[in-house]
């Protein structure tokens, strides 16, 4: 697979707006399934991770303490 920038913007805008979803619907669970799409793409993809992956690791760490204080247990997100 060789890398496309167009493709590559695409995908990242595609994973930016479902990550602003999330989070602004409070949807904690759906900001962590968001965080482990962006990681797994990016971890098997050809495409280097964007220079602004720490935006899903502070969703993903603001969701794990959300879900935390309401007593519902998950596994934290590591993007890096």
């Amino acid at each position: 697979m060789t890398y496309d920038r167009n493709n590559a913007q695409q995908t990242y805008r595609r994973f930016k707006s479902a990550l602003t979803r999330a989070v602004n619907k409070k949807d904690w669970q759906g900001v962590l399934l968001q965080a482990r799409k962006f990681r797994d793409y990016y971890r098997t993809s050809d495409e280097p991770m964007p220079d602004f992956w720490s935006r899903w690791q502070r969703a993903a760490d603001d969701a794990y303490f959300n879900l935390q204080r309401q007593g519902i247990t998950c596994e934290r997100v590591d993007i890096s």
